[in-house]
């Protein structure tokens, strides 16, 4: 998970419940990116977003956790 960063971003969902969500949002709010997420290590592709400030939610039966992330080119 390096923060700044390019675009590529890896997630470590150890311990997660089969039926995890990523989401990620925009400043404005906005879901701009969504993947099922399994338990392990997910690799999120961001390249097609904008240089900016993102909040990474993870949604799960365990329950919310959000993270920052600056993408930069």
């Amino acid at each position: 998970w390096p923060n700044p960063s390019t675009g590529a971003v890896d997630l470590d969902v150890t311990g997660s419940d089969r039926n995890a969500m990523v989401q990620v949002m925009d400043v404005l709010g906005r879901v701009v990116f969504e993947q099922q997420a399994a338990p392990g290590r997910v690799h999120l592709d961001l390249s097609d977003l904008a240089d900016g400030l993102y909040v990474v939610r993870l949604t799960s039966e365990r329950g919310i956790a959000h993270r920052t992330v600056v993408l930069t080119r």
